[in-house]
């Protein structure tokens, strides 16, 4: 049986992921896949997290707290720093630093292959770039400076 029907399988038996989990699934780049398959538990926890990131990193583009550009601007930035850090504090730092090199992974292969994230092809110093915010982020939460989620989008936008 091929991998992809095994995840196809396991995603479809568990009751508790949603239909939209198990389709961004297949959206998901290689390297990513791969985290899902080897962190399947925490990977519902994770589709969650990252929702909720995206809708909340959604909001503060609309505020003029950040530029709004989301390759390689303040937004883009604060998306991946905000992003491990809830990752950090719902999943582990490990396993969040990890999720995030799978995602760089998969850009990386989508830069090979001239293929577009948010409207451009990803390049090495946007993938580094991501990674030092990534770290930004899991430093931040582990921290554990923050009692709420406005003082932890503050702290990132401040660049701490």
């Amino acid at each position: 049986m091929s991998r992809v029907w095994l995840i196809f399988i396991l995603f479809h038996c568990n009751a508790a992921l949603s239909q939209s989990a198990a389709a961004s699934f297949f959206e998901l780049s290689g390297p990513e896949k791969y985290w899902v398959i080897t962190h399947f538990i925490k990977a519902k926890k994770a589709f969650k997290i990252t929702e909720e990131v995206l809708r909340k990193t959604d909001s503060v583009g609309k505020t003029d707290l950040l530029d709004a550009d989301m390759n390689g601007g303040q937004l883009d930035a604060f998306k991946h720093s905000y992003w491990i850090a809830h990752l950090t504090t719902g999943i582990g730092k490990k396993a969040a630093l990890r999720l995030g090199e799978a995602h760089e992974k998969g850009n990386y292969r989508d830069f090979k292959n001239s293929k577009k994230e948010d409207g451009t092809v990803p390049d090495k110093m946007a993938s580094e770039m991501d990674l030092q915010n990534n770290m930004a982020g899991a430093r931040l939460a582990s921290s554990a400076l923050f009692e709420t989620d406005q003082e932890l989008i503050q702290a990132i936008a401040n660049g701490n």
